[in-house]
């Protein structure tokens, strides 16, 4: 799975993997997170990558990420 890390506003970082589905949960206490995909070394970028998140209490909280494929291009010439 892709790492998704949650920063807490201590510095003290939170980390998870998605499932084969790009789905992941993190269980996190109550404050405000900086929440962000690690893409080093991903043929991909995420567009909205570090997104600010306020959890409380048992009120679950939805984050969504979007990518963009940054495969390898292919230029085909005719000959």
């Amino acid at each position: 799975g892709i790492a998704v890390i949650a920063k807490g506003k201590s510095g003290k970082l939170f980390k998870t993997f998605t499932d084969h589905m790009g789905s992941f949960i993190l269980y996190l206490p109550a404050g405000n997170y900086e929440i962000y995909v690690d893409c080093n070394g991903l043929t991909f970028k995420i567009s909205d990558n570090h997104q600010s998140v306020v959890v409380d209490i048992n009120q679950p909280q939805l984050v969504n990420f979007e990518y963009e494929n940054q495969r390898r291009k292919i230029d085909v010439k005719k000959f």
